[in-house]
């Protein structure tokens, strides 16, 4: 109607223009021809398999369902983190005035003083199958003005290993392996549903397509019908004419005639809703001509007959269909579920080794007689450990220790 109305125009005003001659009215055909190719919309011819490519890349149920999967894979890093190593460092410093409460705080005067620092340097990891170790280094300076120290400043170094075992509870699986296993099957079970969205839509797209090729036809034979009641129109108004047909005839194939147009405009209102279900699911929403582009179907639906073989078929659904592959992944993650809460209600048994080396040096001094005994009175000598030293005694295992230990619980009731 658009396009009947800009033609209109065109003519009414090369008429008014130019009079009513032959190049004139070239003209205005030759230009209304033209606004009608512009205002054209344009037609997108399409067979079944292109309708589903289109589809999957432009479909918004399916861009949708590839997210979860993405989802899934940051919640399986996630899970990851606590096999992670974690590093910690501390630094402090302490200093501490305290009165002299009697001859066995060692100090001269009316109070012990002492200044400490301390450094800590510490890696901690729990491992895939449980077990969990720390290591740390520390390092500090301390000064006393007590008569017992015999270092001061006092250089300290320590490093120590300590690694514990899950014998029981947490041995074949714990919270952290339980979050990981669960979240690789919500992942699978995320890529089963992506395929079965991929599955629903490429099922809807080709519904769709031959909706739309049928409603096309449809219209056809319509309109083969409506020419067919015009024709028998006339031949009764014919044999009304010539007197071998009485008037009320005429009345019916009116009628008729009347039914025929009524089941065109049906038809063609039809093409236009199955054109529309059919661009919502190929066709890109943020497209300009998104609502205006005409969608033509190129091939017709298969009409050989197929033999379907019963067994076959329900075995292939039984192994393929993706709502069962869901179902059985769900239970699947419930039997992990089941299998980590049986474990925790086993006792906790822990085995832990724990090994540790240090090193001692600063200023060592030498005292002689004092008020509290031998070696607490006035410095007599004093000689250095430099820090080299320390760390050459943590090295070299001078001063070894270690701790293995076995450590049972279960609560009562």
């Amino acid at each position: 109607m658009r396009t009947i109305a800009i033609r209109a125009t065109v003519v009414a005003a090369f008429v008014a223009v130019f009079g009513t001659s032959a190049s004139v009215f070239a003209q205005v055909s030759q230009t209304s021809q033209q606004l009608a190719t512009a205002a054209a919309p344009e037609t997108r011819k399409l067979t079944a398999d292109e309708a589903v490519r289109l589809a999957l890349e432009n479909n918004l149920g399916i861009r949708v369902a590839r997210i979860d999967p993405q989802i899934q894979d940051t919640n399986i890093l996630n899970a990851k983190t606590g096999w992670t190593p974690n590093f910690s460092t501390t630094f402090s410093s302490n200093s501490n005035d305290a009165p002299n409460q009697s001859f066995l705080a060692g100090a001269q005067g009316t109070k012990t003083s002492s200044d400490q620092v301390l450094s800590n340097i510490g890696v901690n990891q729990t491992l895939p199958w449980g077990g969990n170790y720390e290591v740390g280094w520390d390092s500090s300076r301390f000064n006393s003005n007590s008569s017992y120290s015999t270092f001061s400043p006092q250089l300290r170094s320590t490093a120590v290993f300590n690694y514990t075992q899950p014998l029981l509870r947490n041995w074949k699986i714990d919270n952290t392996r339980q979050q990981v296993a669960i979240t690789s099957k919500n992942r699978e079970i995320a890529d089963v549903g992506l395929r079965q969205t991929i599955a629903t839509t490429t099922r809807t797209v080709r519904n769709a397509f031959w909706d739309l090729a049928y409603a096309i036809a449809s219209l056809g034979v319509q309109r083969q019908s409506l020419d067919l009641a015009n024709e028998s129109l006339r031949d009764t108004r014919s044999r009304v004419e010539i007197g071998t047909t009485p008037p009320i005839d005429i009345v019916e194939a009116e009628a008729e005639v009347a039914r025929r147009q009524e089941a065109v405009i049906v038809a063609e209102g039809q093409i236009g809703d199955a054109e529309d279900a059919l661009r919502t699911l190929v066709f890109d929403p943020n497209s300009p001509d998104f609502w205006t582009i005409k969608i033509e179907p190129t091939e017709l639906p298969p009409f050989a007959p197929v033999t379907v073989d019963v067994n076959a078929a329900v075995k292939n659904a039984l192994s393929r269909r993706t709502d069962l592959e869901q179902s059985r992944k769900s239970i699947e993650a419930d039997d992990i579920n089941i299998r980590f809460y049986r474990n925790q209600s086993l006792p906790d048994v822990n085995a832990s080794i724990n090994y540790g080396l240090q090193g001692l040096g600063g200023t060592q001094l030498t005292r002689g007689n004092g008020p509290f005994g031998p070696g607490t009175g006035d410095v007599l000598s004093s000689s250095q450990r430099g820090f080299g030293t320390v760390l050459s005694d943590l090295f070299q295992n001078t001063y070894p220790n270690w701790t293995a230990q076995l450590t049972i619980g279960y609560p009562i009731g």
